[in-house]
């Protein structure tokens, strides 16, 4: 029986060495055996390693002598080689969630002897923290009563009460244990007491690798070392290290120095004992420069004693590159990489990726490796916290618990995990059973895309879900002005809608009612399961397995079965644990959130011609021929270790003070820092041939430093450094391209560069590579397409006429406002009245809708006046609120407005609608006191479905018909006939400019004022004068104190705040007509104001009669010339500067699709020119005539 430890350097040859020294051990007798132990996540590479190498020795097949005399394991495949007939492991062992749990139900049940924790549990992240503790002192063989001092004693520190609410909680849970379940921990103690009991005398092991030993694993080693005829355990580190800590700079072996007397002090074996041994046979793999750079890093960490006469000497085999960003740091080592694989001397799996933040960088490193059409292994465990059967039952739980939420709905429909399944029933193609859930989740996606549109529009949710009334969906109108304000329904889709809404809730519905009722986790459970099996998650499953092996993903078909196992083992924990006990969904989903963050995918290992990609911090990785080692800065290697988990270093330091030397805890933070110089030493011998370390200057536009670890290393040798910036542009520049990828992507960027550059200026090559791929068929399409995107001008393309007329008909039905659009910019038109493109609807009060509900009670009012036949200029505020009343009411039942009645929030919305109606109502009744005119109608339609058609011909067979609604005429009648007026209520500030008319973005008012003129016209066959074109801003105007102390009854100040704007006739005699009562001043109606010479004052709004005539005919111009442009196919892009605020093409909803960018040539605004009154008159009349182009 003999026990030793066997020191290695990094570039020791110990692999040949142990192989060596099994195949000695395998031929002394044919009875002998040989146990080699290994961490578990190591076990298939190093078997592989060890059985190759030990088989060439013993010149046999490597299946045959060797395999069955050698066996590797780690510590877990040990016991179940020794135990696999004990009854033991017929019992139960838990999860990690199950260890969550029984704490969690710890913290409930002893919840009054727990003055800090009590409250805790149901934080996020406690109960795996606490976890941890538990764990961290069952492998530190800490034991209950180790906590009696806590027990006995009262304390006021809070330092004392944790520690003894810690061994509460580690008592009850060792007790909850020992009942029923046994874990790996329990194994190794079992373990141990068998190999005791046993003669291995035969048996040679061989612990290698193991960076970490807890108090189990002590004493499996024990026991081996007891009943085997030879333990041998193998560590980094030198004999040196094991000397008087004053002799050495730093503890670079700190860590492993002191595993190995933690492991001398349980074998009860002094150090002194000469049972340490260094191996110095150096691994002639390994290039000479490493080993030089291993002695000095050896020498100046604390390694080995420091030898004198050092002097610096240049390295060869290590090449430092500092780049400008992380993607090119990684897009350059892909790129070295590749050109080393295409070189014929390394393959793939002759070279790794090290990084500390692997994780962080997978997102950019992995695509980038697909680019470079790289095979990789990611050394990456993903957990299964993403897995959409999570988002299924946090849905199922927030849709009870925030009454049918919307969000909530959509989470459950849109995982693609549930209710589609159920619909393959209703398709015909029942043979092939993939083909046919295939086809029932196409039909399921564009149901839901359909019923989400629905819901949004409608705003569906809570109790609309379990109503028994029916669903409704009501289009929006097309603009403001259009006619179509009835319910259109789209019946198919409804029907799909409501089928479906009825499928969620028939299921959904009874299981929320029986869970409320249910007594125990039992049974609460069990409605869970089988609510999961008639929605259809296990069909979901199936498919999406099936699916994943059928394009050939294995990994995802596996992890498929991983967690739906993985989630029925967690429902049988959870019922074995909280079976009897009241059920609670809070509990249950922290808990279930907690095992699947905690549970890993299961990592098949790399055996194919793979690159590996793996973490610096992982013990995972062994040397290979070519490393690559990525952003070593300042703050990565080494890092700034951070205190973290439940137990603080305070807390831990104290506990250990009390402890015998048998027990042990974790590191603490300082303890973990000196980590950091023996991680880069694993980095500087992780090659055997080349290694590349390199860096990035700049992350998220902050500058980084050099690693400290590395600047030691470029100190003190010559080390071939690089700027990778610069080699990248030389690279590009010489046309060497690695991929194709690279090739046109740089080509990308020349052709932008060079694009309006003389041909002489540019460089050969940039004129060479596009006529070489021009004339390669292998690269012809991709060359077009790239050369297509370079020299493409974002300028839409005119539709030919017959197109357009296909697209709009030879008839257009287009509003003032619709034009308006055309006019502010084509392109913007053409996609929303001709492409009839739409946001989609949501659920909320518009501006449109505002406007809706103005217009419909001032309608109302004016209709009950005329009914009631109240005289509008003596009616009173009671009369006028009773009115109003009666309308609000009214306007509750109707569909267009529902939206107001559909939350507190939106009936307080509607409050402020009506007030703000009352305060303008009240105004425009006061205007009508201060006037003559009388309002003869509102809400006056016009257009091809009403009585008064306006069709404007554009030529033989195509016309322009225009629609609207004039919100109010007023009529003044005398003896030559009337004067006649409008009033455009509007919900912002509105004002009169020629200049907009010139340019077409302003014919509204014009227009209204035309046809309202023909209009009364046709209606009383006398002559009709308008006298103006009015807008009323529909608001709650503010007042301050100055106002009210110089207006005593306040009319005057609320009618100034309300003043029509507009345009007016100049001839005065009319307007004294229409406000008889005015003489001199400003006008507190309308837009005008006389001086006291009689003349008009320069703010006053006034045109001649045949100047408003000719705006009126010049607005139909411009109606017939848009009517004209549409139909000849122009959709250019082009808005008005002044108006790019609210161009959708620019900031608004279509600015994706225009992609307007107004530093491209092709792209420019449309500028609004200024012009005095006379010179735009002229313009018209000119433009009119076919004088003005």
């Amino acid at each position: 029986m003999s026990f030793e430890v066997i020191l290695t350097k990094e570039t020791t040859a110990k692999v040949s060495h142990i192989a060596t020294k099994i195949a000695d051990w395998l031929k002394q007798a044919s009875v002998n055996q040989v146990i080699y132990l290994v961490p578990d996540h190591i076990k298939f590479s190093a078997e592989l390693e060890m059985i190759q190498q030990v088989g060439q020795l013993l010149q046999q097949p490597k299946n045959s002598y060797a395999v069955t005399k050698l066996q590797v394991y780690s510590f877990k495949r040990l016991a179940w080689y020794f135990l696999r007939d004990h009854a033991t492991l017929q019992r139960p062992s838990l999860s990690k969630v199950g260890i969550c749990m029984i704490l969690q139900k710890i913290l409930s049940e002893y919840q009054d002897e727990l003055v800090l924790f009590n409250k805790e549990s149901r934080h996020k992240g406690f109960i795996e923290r606490l976890s941890a503790v538990m764990q961290e002192f069952r492998l530190g063989g800490i034991e209950v009563e180790d906590f009696s001092q806590w027990f006995e004693e009262d304390s006021f520190e809070e330092i004392d009460q944790r520690l003894k609410e810690f061994g509460i909680i580690y008592k009850h849970y060792l007790e909850y244990l020992k009942q029923d379940f046994v874990q790996s921990e329990d194994l190794l103690k079992i373990l141990a007491q068998e190999i005791s009991s046993m003669d291995l005398s035969n048996t040679y092991v061989v612990i290698d690798q193991s960076y970490h030993l807890n108090a189990m694993e002590l004493e499996v080693i024990d026991a081996l070392v007891k009943s085997c005829g030879c333990v041998e355990f193998y560590t980094t580190a030198t004999t040196d290290a094991f000397k008087q800590k004053e002799t050495l700079e730093s503890g670079l072996f700190d860590s492993n120095r002191q595993l190995i007397s933690r492991l001398l002090n349980w074998l009860m074996i002094d150090e002194s004992h000469p049972v340490l041994k260094e191996l110095n046979e150096e691994n002639t793999a390994y290039h000479p420069d490493f080993l030089e750079l291993e002695r000095y890093w050896l020498e100046t960490s604390g390694g080995l004693e420091t030898a004198s006469n050092r002097t610096s000497r240049k390295i060869e085999a290590l090449q430092w590159t500092a780049y400008e960003d992380e993607r090119q740091e990684i897009q350059e080592t892909l790129a070295t990489i590749k050109e080393l694989v295409d070189s014929g001397k390394y393959r793939y799996q002759d070279i790794q990726i090290l990084s500390r933040n692997l994780e962080e960088q997978q997102t950019l490193l992995q695509p980038l490796l697909e680019t470079y059409q790289i095979p990789y292994f990611m050394d990456l465990s993903d957990t299964m916290e993403h897995h959409p059967l999570i988002q299924v039952l946090d849905a199922i739980f927030a849709i009870q618990k925030h009454f049918w939420r919307y969000n909530d709905i959509m989470n459950l429909l849109r995982s693609e995990y549930c209710f589609w399944p159920l619909n393959r029933a209703n398709l015909e193609n029942k043979e092939h059973e993939e083909v046919t859930l295939r086809d029932a989740l196409i039909q399921y996606r564009q149901t839901l895309d359909e019923t989400e549109t629905i819901i949004l529009a409608q705003g569906y949710e809570g109790k609309d879900w379990i109503s028994s009334k029916t669903w409704n969906y009501q289009l929006e109108t097309i603009d403001e002005d259009s006619l179509s304000s009835k319910d259109v329904l789209i019946h198919e889709q409804l029907t799909q809608a409501q089928e479906l809404r009825e499928q969620i809730v028939s299921l959904l519905e009874p299981f929320y009612k029986k869970l409320d009722k249910v007594e125990t986790t039992k049974e609460a459970i069990t409605l869970l399961y089988q609510l999961l099996e008639k929605i259809g998650v296990s069909d979901a499953f199936l498919y999406w397995r099936n699916h994943a092996a059928n394009i050939g993903d294995i990994q995802t078909a596996r992890r498929q079965d991983q967690v739906w196992n993985e989630f029925l083992k967690l429902l049988e924990e959870y019922v074995y644990i909280f079976g009897d006990e009241p059920f609670d969904w809070e509990i249950f989903q922290l808990l279930l959130h907690t095992g699947f963050e905690h549970t890993h995918y299961n990592m098949a290992p790399s055996t194919l011609d793979q690159l590996t990609c793996t973490g610096i911090d992982s013990v995972r990785y062994s040397p290979k021929k070519v490393t690559f080692v990525i952003g070593l800065s300042q703050g990565v290697l080494p890092r700034m270790e951070e205190e973290s988990g439940l137990m603080t270093d305070e807390e831990r330091e104290y506990l250990l003070s009390k402890l015998d030397s048998g027990r042990f805890l974790h590191p603490t933070t300082i303890q973990k820092q000196s980590v950091e110089p023996f991680l880069f030493y694993k980095v500087l011998t992780s090659a055997t041939e080349k290694l590349y370390l390199s860096m990035h200057h700049t992350d998220k536009g902050s500058k980084l430093k050099t690693s400290s670890f590395a600047e030691r290393i470029l100190n003190n040798y010559e080390i071939i450094t690089q700027d990778g910036n610069q080699k990248q542009q030389e690279r590009f520049e010489q046309g060497d391209f690695v991929t194709i990828h690279e090739l046109f992507t740089t080509l990308l960027q020349k052709l932008r560069q060079y694009k309006f550059t003389k041909e002489e200026d540019i460089p050969s090559i940039w004129i060479a590579l596009p006529h070489l791929l021009r004339q390669d068929k292998d690269f012809q399409q991709e060359y077009h397409t790239l050369v297509d995107s370079v020299f493409h001008l974002n300028i839409a393309k005119q539709l030919p006429k017959e197109l357009a007329a296909e697209l709009y008909g030879n008839h257009l039905y287009l509003s003032t406002s619709q034009v308006e659009t055309f006019y502010k910019d084509p392109f913007s038109h053409f996609l929303q009245y001709g492409l009839n493109l739409r946001e989609r609807r949501e659920f909320e009060l518009t501006a449109a809708g505002s406007g809706e509900y103005f217009h419909e009670t001032f309608d109302q009012f004016i209709r009950k006046v005329h009914e009631l036949k109240l005289d509008i200029r003596a009616i009173d505020a009671i009369t006028t609120e009773k009115v109003l009343k009666e309308i609000f009411d009214s306007m509750n039942d109707d569909a267009r407005f529902q939206i107001l009645n559909a939350t507190p929030r939106m009936n307080w919305t509607k409050l402020l609608l009506q007030d703000t109606i009352r305060q303008t109502l009240s105004a425009a009744l006061l205007q009508l006191q201060q006037l003559q005119v009388t309002p003869w109608k509102t809400e006056v339609v016009f257009g091809a479905k009403s009585d008064k058609k306006i069709e404007i011909p554009l030529n033989d067979t195509q016309s322009l018909f225009i629609r609207g609604k004039i919100d109010r005429i007023d009529l003044l009648e005398t003896e030559k006939g009337y004067h006649l007026g409008i009033v455009d209520y509007k919900s912002s500030a509105q004002k009169f400019d020629i200049n907009r008319l010139r340019y077409g973005i302003q014919l509204q008012l014009l227009t209204y004022l035309s046809v309202a003129r023909n209009i009364v016209s046709d209606q009383f066959k006398k002559t009709v004068t308008p006298y103006g074109g009015l807008y009323m801003h529909v608001f709650q105007p503010s007042f301050n104190a100055k106002d009210l102390k110089s207006d005593a009854d306040f009319e005057e100040t609320r009618l100034k705040k309300y003043k029509l704007s507009g345009l007016l006739t100049n001839d005065l005699g009319v307007l004294q007509q229409v406000q008889p009562d005015f003489e001199t001043g400003d006008s507190i109606v309308l837009p005008f104001g006389i001086k006291k010479d009689g003349e008009y004052k320069a703010t006053s709004q006034v045109y001649a009669p045949d100047d408003i005539n000719l705006l009126m005919d010049f607005a139909f111009y411009q109606l017939k010339t848009a009517g004209e442009r549409i139909l000849n196919g122009e959709n250019q892009i082009a808005p008005f500067d002044e108006l790019k605020e609210y161009a959708d093409s620019v900031n608004g909803k279509f600015s994706a699709i225009s992609m307007f960018d107004a530093t491209n040539p092709e792209n420019n605004y449309q500028f609004l020119t200024k012009m005095p009154l006379q010179e735009n008159l002229t313009w018209m009349r000119n433009k009119m005539d076919g004088k003005e182009e």
